[in-house]
């Protein structure tokens, strides 16, 4: 997938995980601070298993698309499986590597959520 492509272009117009008020979520939050991108994670969680997964965010193109696939990512699988989703999951689909600048932008959701998995 190139960095900007028609993919990427339509999920960040029409997000298929994005939050829309739903009640009894846990949020967790965090932001890039070196460009201000805030993520925010929507989490509903059922015997271990993450039932629904939702994503806020104000930054990017990057950074929005990417929760909305850590999203699509989280849904269905259990806490343990989701603590196994690792950088390259969400960089590959992107087709850039963790030296590029994007990375972080690519990465931020998943940081998020590794940050704030002892809350889940």
């Amino acid at each position: 997938m190139d960095l900007y492509g028609n993919e990427l272009i339509q999920r960040f117009k029409k997000p298929l995980y994005k939050y829309s008020g739903e009640r009894g979520l846990k949020k967790i939050s965090g932001s890039n601070e070196s460009c201000g991108d805030q993520v925010n994670l929507f989490l509903l969680i059922k015997d271990n298993r993450i039932i629904t997964a939702r994503q806020e965010c104000n930054g990017c193109l990057i950074s929005n698309v990417s929760a909305d696939f850590l999203c699509e990512l989280l849904e269905e699988k259990t806490l343990e499986q989701a603590s196994k989703i690792k950088d390259n999951d969400l960089l590959e689909l992107f087709g850039i590597n963790h030296y590029s600048e994007r990375s972080k932008c690519v990465l931020l959701s998943l940081q998020v959520l590794k940050k704030n998995a002892s809350l889940l």
